[in-house]
């Protein structure tokens, strides 16, 4: 899985848990909600595993990837 596919499906996974919202201004938080709580995710990967120089690239990569959502 790219960086980029794994940072849309974390972003999905974070996005389905907010609330059902009906106001456009409230969508658009609970994206913003979503993408920190993937960036959460990712940041607790990289801190409790420990890998080589791939494992942190790779990981980096989808925090980027996430940050462009």
């Amino acid at each position: 899985m790219t960086p980029k596919e794994k940072a849309e499906e974390l972003y999905d996974k974070m996005y389905g848990k907010t609330p059902v919202r009906n106001l456009i201004i409230q969508i658009e938080e609970d994206k913003q909600y979503a993408k920190q709580c993937a960036l959460v995710a990712v940041d607790e990967i990289i801190i409790t595993r420990t890998s080589g120089v791939e494992f942190f690239y790779y990981w980096n990569e989808v925090k980027k990837e996430i940050q462009n959502l």
